[in-house]
């Protein structure tokens, strides 16, 4: 599985050559935002958690 940067700079890159889509190349940038959002929350969702953890273990 490619990450996001990896598939944003693949359709750059056919973009560049011609051979990409421009709807394509806001897609995959829709997509790779999409994923960075979700991974802010889960690593905030896990931070809160962990937090209560160490709450209660105290």
């Amino acid at each position: 599985m490619q990450s996001a940067s990896e598939r944003l700079v693949r359709q750059s890159d056919q973009l560049v050559n011609g051979d990409g889509d421009l709807v394509e190349l806001a897609v995959e940038i829709s997509k790779a935002k999409l994923e960075s959002q979700l991974g802010v929350e889960l690593v905030r969702t896990a931070n809160d958690h962990l937090g209560a953890l160490i709450d209660i273990l105290a």
